[in-house]
């Protein structure tokens, strides 16, 4: 019975241990999604990755600009003078932008394009 319980307890242990940051950060991408903030293009051009990565400032004005739907339609030389020169992600199609990071895990805006205009955008995590 003793080694049953103690499996358990190292069970949990290793559960908790793993997998309880990944599912925080979840949680903090999904609150950040729910709570935008208005888009401003000077503030997002400011934010540097380098200085605080886990700044949810451009994740929050990305959830703004897919709630309000402000790229759709709009080509790609009107998106790169919003939002900068994408970074480069080369296994995801069309243009990826950095949002923050969260751990080992960073946030990205994903914007696809269909006959040279945004068709849609999603926020997703790597």
């Amino acid at each position: 019975m003793a080694r049953i319980i103690r499996a358990v307890a190292i069970t949990i242990f290793i559960f908790m241990a793993f997998a309880s940051p990944v599912l925080w950060d979840i949680a903090k991408l999904e609150w950040h999604e729910s709570n935008p903030i208005e888009f401003d293009r000077v503030i997002w051009l400011e934010v540097d990755r380098t200085v605080r990565p886990e700044s949810p400032v451009r994740l929050k004005m990305a959830a703004d600009l897919i709630k309000k739907g402000s790229l759709i339609g709009l080509d790609e030389s009107k998106v790169n003078e919003l939002l900068g020169i994408p970074d480069e992600k080369s296994t995801i199609p069309g243009s990826v932008y950095w949002l923050a990071s969260f751990g080992l895990d960073s946030a990205w805006l994903q914007v696809l394009y269909l006959d040279k205009v945004v068709s849609s955008t999603r926020i997703f995590t790597d």
